[in-house]
């Protein structure tokens, strides 16, 4: 438990290492402060051994690409780093504040930042819009999924999932006549994280139920109870992430 507080913490500072240059007002790209962020972090439940090389982590980085919005993810727009038992891509889904790290150890770490302006010039809302988060989220979990298949890894993972700068940020999505709607928001809680344990094998056959256990309680957290506890409406959600992420849809 301790490597992997350790391992997750130097990938915390990593990506708030990448924020500050973007935040440096006196360096090219400065890009303001991030906003609401998707911290996402799979790992072993026990990492205590490694997994694969540093050489090999490299070309698994380089190689897994999962088809995503008519390109693919990770984007790869920058050399991939190799830091001390990881390997790293910035801006990974094309956005400043975005983030990919690997290491030997069998952790991936996803970051984005989730908060946005949506609509047409007249009627823009600001707020996290619920398909594009739910995409993003299918897309790094089937990242990991195709990763774990190519090291051979199985055991249980624990999926530890953070939402930062949340409050006051209302969740956003199209309503039927096309327009942008307001859903509800966080309003005492800033920062959301919980953990969820999940044999490696139910995420290598049906990492959509992953995906929709974890945005179930994620909407229980941000005050979205009565999508959270309609399967109906929870299984609807999963074909706009679909949609978003410009994937074939389930059959």
């Amino acid at each position: 438990m301790e490597r992997k507080e350790r391992l997750i913490k130097r990938a915390e500072e990593r990506f708030d290492v990448f924020v500050a240059m973007k935040n440096d007002q006196n360096q090219p790209g400065y890009a303001g402060a991030p906003k609401a962020t998707l911290k996402l972090a799979i790992s072993p439940l026990f990492p205590s051994r490694i997994l694969i090389s540093q050489r090999e982590l490299l070309s698994l980085i380089q190689n897994t690409r999962v088809p995503w919005r008519g390109t693919g993810f990770p984007l790869s727009r920058t050399s991939i780093l190799s830091q001390h038992e990881s390997a790293l891509i910035l801006e990974a889904d094309g956005q400043t504040f975005s983030l990919l790290e690997a290491n030997i150890w069998g952790l991936f770490f996803y970051v984005c930042e989730i908060e946005g302006e949506y609509g047409d010039n007249n009627t823009k809302s600001r707020g996290i819009h619920l398909y594009a988060f739910l995409g993003r989220l299918l897309v790094f979990l089937e990242h990991v999924r195709q990763s774990y298949s190519a090291i051979g890894y199985e055991g249980t993972l624990e999926v530890r999932v953070v939402l930062e700068r949340m409050r006051g940020t209302p969740f956003l999505y199209s309503s039927f006549a096309g327009f942008i709607d307001q859903g509800p928001s966080s309003q005492l809680d800033d920062k959301v994280s919980f953990v969820l344990s999940v044999p490696s094998s139910r995420l290598q056959t049906d990492r959509d139920t992953v995906s929709l256990d974890l945005l179930r309680i994620l909407l229980f957290a941000v005050n979205w109870p009565d999508v959270a506890s309609q399967d109906e409406k929870i299984n609807v959600l999963l074909e706009s992430g679909y949609k978003f992420n410009m994937w074939k849809p389930k059959t």
